[in-house]
């Protein structure tokens, strides 16, 4: 049998709260981030596992009132594990950010612990739609069904290149078009 863990959280309240859309999770640090739909910010978990039994607890809300992390209705998540970086797209309406998920100082033996935050942001195209990371090279591919390009940004220089895709009469037509 397996053992399972559930944590409630909550970043706003009302009528109409945002809903969790997208997930990452670093399986090196078991740090993981939620993107919330059509909203400015995201939820940091620890997902650890002690002594069997999973342990789930919210580290921090990412964004709030920063302009460099915003989401639409359809935001993904990739995780790089060596850095322990996510890169999260707008999805519909925003900037792609680049969030630090921070470290653990004393639990884990590390000495520097460092709180999670919003390292970077890349606006290529607020219609940025999938994501995927490449953890030896730690470039990023982006796509846009909206342009029906894809983008790849290296993590390490910040270099961009895009690729134009092959198109059906200069509209590119593949739904659900993801990284």
């Amino acid at each position: 049998t397996s053992n399972v863990a559930t944590l409630n959280v909550s970043i706003a309240t009302g009528a109409s709260p945002p809903l969790p859309f997208a997930i990452g999770v670093n399986p090196l640090t078991h740090r993981a981030l939620v993107a919330y739909q059509s909203t400015n910010q995201a939820m940091v978990l620890d997902v650890s596992d002690t002594g069997g039994v999973p342990a789930l607890s919210s580290v921090q809300v990412i964004g709030g009132n920063s302009s460099l992390y915003s989401t639409g209705a359809k935001p993904a998540v990739a995780i790089d594990p060596k850095l322990n970086w996510a890169v999260v797209t707008p999805g519909g309406s925003g900037i792609i950010a680049m969030v630090d998920l921070g470290v653990d100082a004393s639990p884990s033996g590390e000495p520097n612990g460092r709180a999670p935050q919003i390292v970077a942001d890349l606006a290529i195209s607020t219609s940025v739609q999938g994501v995927g990371v490449n953890p030896e090279t730690h470039q990023a591919l982006l796509t846009d069904p909206t342009s029906g390009r894809l983008t790849t940004f290296s993590l390490l220089d910040n270099s961009v290149t895009t690729v134009a895709l092959p198109s059906s009469g200069g509209i590119f037509s593949e739904p659900g078009f993801g990284a």
